[in-house]
């Protein structure tokens, strides 16, 4: 389909912000990566398994909370701003609730990794680290809200401000309290997660005065003086949690492959953490453009204006491929730029360079897809159809991903990089699965539209 300039125009400045604001994100996963590679592999790989699940919880709440993003758009489409303010309310009614079985999860996580084979004296050291962040999850939860919130507003740039301030404290936090910086003892990776949960309070204080004192924010506190309901809360959770549950089948098959990983081999581990920590930063693009995908076409769906919300989708594509097109070419022809990080160990070094060299080959036939799935998962959350991404989620990497990547690794002794190709196996099927979905959805909206 071609695209119009005015529709890049617009998908550029939703995008951009969010872009920068996700690549901003991601830099500290990224950077703790670092920390923990200068810890060790062993500290690396079992960093990296908690960092994963403790991504794998957070963006499950995430999406819940992110169905503020979906309907606010709607409602300012409509004119709507008590429907606004209202939303506003029962997403932080939402986040609070959601904030003990998290905490709870975190704080447990030492035993599941036990249970999933992982060594205990790795496991052992990583504990003070899964304890330190789980103090965190409340300011994390009640700062995502009020950030899917200005995002709904199309407030990117604030949205981007906040991230950029968080990530400098968090760093900042974070260098003090690993190494033992300014007079501090050396925590080792427990000041990673002390780092980033005072980062969490820190930021999240900030943001919740500066919207108190804003004026364009002032219409719509009133609503917290007010009692929320079930149904209001339970619609926040009918179109986010199958979001949430998407998304953890994803996360949750990464984690897995990082299990699996580690019961093949340390060296095997530790690369496929440094390719994840890569496909998380970049991936980050396309999330942040199906974000704003989703936001554009929720405001001209709430207007009725259902082709510019169709040629919205397309803008995003192009965008998002254009973009991806770069790290792709980085990781085919220079992965050894990418992965170069200082160990100790310089020996180790060349053997995890070995294989995270075969796996950000494959890694970038995947993201090329991944990233038109993103869009057309973004189209998808426009139309409040989150439950159908759920399942054909489900199938591609549990159905289709973990058999096939056994077969291909063990009786055709592809060894660790099989998994990765059966994972882009899994994707192709999963794009041309979301494509036929979207296809049925715009029509069936354009239908209703020229009815009513």
């Amino acid at each position: 389909m071609f695209v119009h300039r005015t529709d890049l125009k617009i998908m550029l400045s939703l995008a951009i912000p969010l872009i920068l604001t996700g690549l901003v994100e991601a830099s500290v996963g990224f950077i703790s990566s670092l920390f923990m590679a200068h810890l060790g592999a062993g500290q690396l790989g079992i960093g990296g398994e908690v960092v994963w699940f403790f991504a794998t919880l957070m963006i499950i709440m995430w999406s819940v909370v992110s169905a503020i993003s979906i309907i606010v758009p709607h409602k300012d489409g409509e004119n709507d701003q008590k429907g606004i303010a209202t939303t506003l309310r029962d997403g932080l009614w939402l986040a609070i609730i959601l904030v003990i079985p998290t905490t709870l999860l975190i704080w447990n996580m030492g035993p599941i990794l036990l249970y999933f084979g992982q060594p205990e004296a790795l496991v052992m050291q990583a504990v003070p680290y899964m304890h330190a962040l789980s103090w965190g999850v409340f300011p994390d939860l009640l700062g995502l809200t009020l950030i899917q919130f200005v995002i709904g507003l199309k407030h990117m740039r604030t949205n981007l401000v906040f991230s950029i301030t968080w990530v400098a404290v968090n760093i900042f936090l974070n260098t003090i309290f690993t190494f033992g910086y300014l007079g501090l003892p050396h925590f080792g990776i427990a000041g990673l997660g002390w780092g980033t949960t005072i980062s969490y309070w820190v930021t999240t204080i900030g943001f919740v005065v500066y919207m108190l004192m804003r004026k364009c924010y002032r219409p719509y506190w009133w609503a917290l003086t007010t009692r929320s309901n079930f149904q209001a809360i339970w619609l926040l959770i009918k179109i986010g949690l199958p979001m949430g549950v998407m998304l953890l089948l994803e996360i949750g098959f990464f984690f897995v492959l990082a299990l699996i990983m580690g019961h093949i081999g340390v060296a095997q581990l530790a690369a496929n953490q440094l390719t994840m920590q890569y496909i998380g930063f970049f991936v980050a693009i396309a999330f942040s453009v199906a974000q704003a995908i989703t936001v554009r076409m929720g405001n001209e769906l709430g207007a009725k204006n259902i082709v510019s919300a169709n040629r919205a989708v397309y803008a995003g594509i192009y965008v998002a491929l254009s973009l991806t097109l770069i790290v792709v070419l980085l990781e085919l022809f220079a992965p050894h730029w990418l992965i170069s990080l200082d160990f100790s160990n310089t020996q180790q070094h060349a053997v995890i360079s070995h294989f995270a060299v075969q796996f950000l080959a494959v890694a970038a036939v995947f993201q090329l897809m991944e990233s038109i799935r993103i869009c057309f998962f973004g189209a998808l959350r426009a139309f409040k159809d989150t439950h159908f991404p759920m399942i054909s989620s489900f199938i591609a990497f549990w159905g289709i991903a973990i058999p096939l990547g056994y077969w291909l690794a063990i009786p055709l002794n592809f060894g660790a990089v099989g998994l990765w190709w059966a994972l882009a196996a899994s994707g192709l099927i999963n794009l041309s699965i979301l494509i036929l979905r979207y296809r049925h959805d715009y029509r069936k909206v354009k239908k209703n539209v020229l009815l009513n």
